[in-house]
């Protein structure tokens, strides 16, 4: 431990008891001490005091707690972010040899790109649902092309979903996609 986390580490302790003891424990500790004599005793004020570290330490892990836990929630974010960029190189190769397909009049390669992407369609919702939850997997199946009813194009509805996997590897980079925590059973 260095001796800037030590002082930081008094310096939250400090505002935390100072917080806890001019608010309402500060309150109580002084309508305990009026009750039981006409000025709060010393006594009073060390076992009010005391507490009073005993909660700011509480309060101090509480908080560094969860500071600590964001940060590993944005650096396991950033590490799933890594495993979908072959998801989305892997869709975009599915939409160009569709365009191509379709340019070229050629049925067989629509058809087989159109399996291809449902398939990936699965492949990707299903990873999205185990790491981000069902919400987020629900957005990103919808895939709906701006401007266009669902079901009119399969490829564009593909294009979409492209789209909505790039922004989310973005997000995910950048630590707003908090990843969803499954519970263990034993």
């Amino acid at each position: 431990m260095h001796l800037h986390e030590i002082r930081d580490l008094f310096a939250v302790i400090w505002l935390n008891w100072f917080s806890l003891m001019s608010g309402g424990f500060g309150v109580l500790m002084t309508a305990y001490g009026a009750r039981k004599s006409q000025q709060p005793a010393r006594r009073i004020f060390l076992v009010f005091g005391l507490i009073g570290i005993f909660l700011a330490l509480a309060a101090a892990w509480r908080d560094e707690h969860r500071i600590a836990q964001q940060f590993d929630d944005r650096a396991r974010q950033q590490e799933v972010a890594t495993l979908y960029a072959p998801f989305l190189k892997e869709g975009q190769k599915i939409a160009v040899r569709w365009a191509d397909g379709i340019l070229k009049k050629d049925m067989k390669i629509v058809e087989e790109e159109r399996r291809a992407s449902v398939a990936w369609l699965t492949k990707v919702r299903s990873r999205i649902e185990a790491d981000f939850g069902s919400p987020l997997a629900n957005s990103f199946n919808l895939g709906a092309p701006q401007g266009m009813p669902l079901g009119f194009s399969e490829p564009q509805e593909h294009d979409a979903r492209l789209r909505t996997l790039d922004r989310m590897i973005l997000e995910m980079r950048a630590g707003r996609l908090p990843l969803e925590i499954k519970k263990q059973t034993g």
